[in-house]
């Protein structure tokens, strides 16, 4: 497995950061181990794994599909928190096995959490 190393954050240890093939194979491990967990709390575990796995990618696919609202008044923050919510909410509820890539079942997940907060957001007049 090739990895880089991050630099150190102030609260904990340096994050491996994997390539695309090496997250895929271990996205696809751990989604592996919650289709066949023994307990309710195994599976959710694995499954805030694969969550917390592919943020990086899920926040990527945030902030490039929100350039589409330039013009909004959006908050990023606020955008990125709504959208990690919903996706880890999605991710938690996903049924098994997952019959596709999970970055493919992910992206619309991403996309139509976009649009319900610019839905959210007030429009000034």
């Amino acid at each position: 497995m090739s990895t880089d190393k991050r630099p150190p954050h102030p609260n904990g240890p340096p994050t491996p950061v994997l390539n695309r093939a090496d997250r895929a194979r271990r996205t696809q491990a751990l989604l592996d181990a919650a289709a066949v967990a023994a307990t309710p709390e195994e599976r959710r575990a694995r499954l805030g794994e694969v969550a917390a796995l592919n943020l990086d990618i899920i926040s990527a696919v945030t902030m490039a599909s929100a350039k589409r609202y330039r013009g909004t008044p959006l908050d990023r923050d606020a955008l990125l928190t709504h959208v990690t919510a919903v996706y880890t909410e999605a991710v938690l509820a996903l049924e098994l096995p997952l019959e596709r890539d999970f970055v493919v079942w992910a992206t619309p997940v991403v996309r139509s959490a976009i649009v319900s907060f610019v839905r959210l957001v007030p429009v000034a007049i």
